[in-house]
């Protein structure tokens, strides 16, 4: 099997190049997380964030710290409170590995397994947006968040899908969280800044 910081590049085939070059073409950032589970007690974690197809930074699976790929790209953090979003990233990674953990334990799942996370943005060329978040499981769709709902729906017919779905939505705060961050945050303010900081190289 190979290693979750491998897995991440199996998503960049599908992205579309030259995603910038044309304005009349959605523009999208996303950040591709994959979680690889070898059993109960452990859990690697890597992540890949882009901008149209330009890797602006990656999460080191060893200590989950952040390393920029642009100048540019930190200084748009420090200026749209990145600071403050990066020091909350690993409580909810935590909370993730638990609830992935708890869920394998109460549908009698087996390790290894992979979890996949695709969020993101899509800013149009009228300048409305739509935010996304897209939960797989060993390489199949399990849930998805409904940013417009503000709550999660399941993505397959199964007794996981329906479970993980119903879990998440009784989670109200968390539900009102991911709506502002992909909507608010991720789609006006951390987007649009970063397309500020980077303009002449996503061009």
């Amino acid at each position: 099997m190979q290693p979750p910081h491998l897995l991440l590049f199996l998503f960049l085939p599908i992205l579309l190049p030259g995603m910038w070059a044309d304005p009349e073409e959605p523009q999208v950032i996303q950040y591709l997380l994959t979680s690889l589970f070898a059993n109960i007690s452990s859990a690697e974690v890597s992540c890949v964030a882009l901008v149209g197809d330009i890797a602006i930074f990656t999460l080191d699976p060893a200590d989950w710290s952040i390393h920029f790929h642009w100048p540019w790209v930190s200084q748009a953090a420090a200026e749209d409170d990145g600071e403050k979003m990066m020091s909350q990233y690993k409580i909810a990674l935590r909370n993730m590995i638990r609830f992935v953990h708890d869920t394998v334990q109460q549908t009698k799942q087996h390790y290894p397994l992979v979890v996949q996370f695709r969020a993101g943005c899509v800013l149009y060329p009228n300048t409305t947006s739509q935010g996304f978040l897209n939960v797989g499981w060993d390489g199949r769709d399990l849930v998805a968040f409904e940013v417009d709902k503000q709550g999660w729906e399941a993505q397959q017919s199964s007794q996981m899908a329906e479970l993980v779905s119903k879990s998440l939505n009784r989670q109200k705060s968390l539900r009102i969280l991911l709506e502002h961050l992909l909507s608010i945050w991720v789609c006006q303010s951390n987007f649009l800044t970063l397309k500020r900081y980077g303009k002449e190289i996503l061009e």
